[in-house]
């Protein structure tokens, strides 16, 4: 069997995103398992201190594998907004671990990663309207600043080898001549995981 792992919003939780009715839906009637793990306190620590929830999100995967019938190198790393931002650390830091990662409108935050781990197969997908958490990237308070989307983009491309030359058909962006499949998918919405989006990241990673 297949399974997407989803990492909830800030402040969510595992409960939280499993009721988000179509999205599950839509993934189980693809024949995925959905197991969604529940950062602490509703959030997730990108910067490996205090914590490890990069070595907990492989674990949940692994444990998954171990008592389900799950196959792991069927599983598909998938989150929203900070839970997208979680995806983006691990996909970096430890691109073996998943086959695939799928964040929706989260990203890496200032200081981000300068060079990633290896090449990695990605599938971004954000709004041309999110204020939330802009393409451009913004100040959120407390020294806190959202990184720039496409600069974090160009850093994970480059750890794929892909070439400098992008191929933009309408409002998607993909880039050439790389190891892996590296992927953004725009919509014309905000901060919000898009109807399209579990059919969509599927179809990509089936692809794979």
């Amino acid at each position: 069997m297949s399974a997407v792992v989803a990492l909830h919003s800030y402040k969510g939780s595992g409960l939280g995103l499993i009721r988000n009715g179509k999205m599950v839906k839509a993934l189980l009637a693809r024949g995925y398992a959905v197991i969604a793990p529940e950062g602490i306190g509703g959030s997730w620590n990108f910067r490996a201190q205090g914590r490890d929830d990069v070595a907990f999100i492989r674990a949940v995967a692994d444990d998954a594998t171990r008592r389900g019938n799950i196959e792991r190198g069927r599983i598909l790393l998938a989150g929203f907004s900070v839970g997208g931002s979680m995806v983006a650390y691990v996909a970096c830091r430890t691109p073996e671990a998943f086959k695939g990662y799928a964040p929706v409108s989260g990203n890496f935050w200032k200081p981000e990663p300068k060079t990633c781990a290896g090449p990695v197969n990605y599938l971004h997908t954000h709004g041309f309207r999110d204020t939330t958490m802009p393409i451009a990237g913004r100040s959120v308070g407390s020294g806190l600043r959202q990184a720039n989307l496409l600069e974090s983009l160009a850093t994970l491309a480059r750890a794929s080898g892909c070439k400098d030359s992008e191929i933009t058909v309408a409002a998607t962006r993909s880039w050439s001549g790389c190891q892996t499949n590296l992927r953004l998918v725009m919509h014309p919405g905000g901060h919000s995981v898009p109807r399209f989006w579990a059919d969509a990241a599927i179809d990509w990673f089936e692809g794979l």
